[in-house]
């Protein structure tokens, strides 16, 4: 998890394995082309201060082994891991997704319109770059109905029709400006095998989420066909065989 400590933008790079070109990629895509970073705080591991080295950032160091010097950012990440275990439960789907739902923790929360003192709205996000996102604001899981992106020019011959998906995201460019594409994953495979992976899946980026008014935005009652399926099943007396 990275954290600007100036405007409280955060964000997520699940890593395969931790080594240096890895972090090297996810420095590249946190800072935006006109951005420079002032200092990087992290726990001193040598691919972190090597990675830091590659792309220019100054690294202060904390103390070992004392809390105080490290309770931001453990706060931090312990936070976004809450949250995730939530969106992820409420959605229905497996573990297998955390990835996903980890990145739309740490969105959701940047988009997020916060009234101050002064009674003016802002986030995260306008507070990093100077303007308010414009994206829907939607729930993790939730069913959506999308317009699939045509992929060539026969496709765009042609009216695309609405399909059922669940949402997963949105899409960001590096330097953490939205792209104006939201991610979905298509429902189908989902629908027949609720426990698919993301590698099983269809999964879109769209620029279109069908029928999503302020209505359905504000209703906390929104559809999660997977976690209804979850919380059913979990209510389901199942017996025994005998044997």
């Amino acid at each position: 998890v990275m954290y600007d400590r100036a405007t409280g933008y955060k964000e997520l790079y699940p890593q395969a394995k931790r080594d240096t070109e890895e972090y090297v990629e996810a420095f590249n895509d946190w800072c935006g082309p006109t951005e420079k970073i002032e200092s990087l705080y992290a726990y001193h591991a040598s691919e972190l201060v090597s990675a830091a080295k590659q792309v220019g950032w100054r690294m202060p160091t904390s103390t070992p082994g004392i809390h105080e010097t490290n309770g931001l950012a453990e706060r931090i990440v312990r936070a976004v891991k809450e949250q995730t275990r939530t969106v992820l439960s409420q959605s229905g789907l497996s573990s297998k997704w955390w990835p996903f739902a980890g990145k739309y923790v740490c969105h959701a929360d940047n988009i997020k319109m916060e009234v101050q003192e002064d009674g003016q709205k802002t986030s995260c996000y306008s507070r990093r770059h100077g303007h308010n996102c414009t994206a829907k604001q939607i729930c993790f899981g939730q069913r959506v109905e999308y317009l699939p992106t045509p992929t060539s020019k026969k496709d765009k011959s042609f009216v695309p029709r609405p399909r059922v998906g669940l949402f997963i995201g949105y899409h960001f460019q590096p330097g953490g400006k939205w792209s104006g594409d939201y991610l979905v994953v298509d429902f189908e495979q989902l629908q027949m095998y609720p426990d698919s992976t993301p590698s099983d899946c269809k999964r879109h980026r769209t620029r279109t989420i069908v029928n999503y008014t302020n209505a359905l935005m504000a209703d906390m009652s929104a559809d999660f066909p997977l976690g209804n399926y979850r919380e059913l099943k979990s209510a389901t007396v199942t017996p025994a065989e005998e044997t």
